[in-house]
């Protein structure tokens, strides 16, 4: 698991993980308490423009 990019949005207490994982699982596992404990979190899977556009079928 590595971080790919983080940023802030200090006027909203709210921070941005990009993270590489093998699984949500492994992820929310990581972010477990105590860090969820008393915090909330979305955990989104998302992909690159480019993986998405190769599962359409454009033939």
């Amino acid at each position: 698991m590595s971080v790919r990019s983080a940023a802030l949005a200090p006027n909203e207490h709210t921070f941005f993980l990009m993270v590489e994982a093998d699984t949500v699982e492994s992820l929310t596992a990581l972010l477990g308490p105590p860090i969820l404990q008393d915090h909330e979190a979305d955990v989104v899977p998302v992909t690159t423009i480019g993986n998405a556009l190769d599962t359409l079928d454009l033939g």
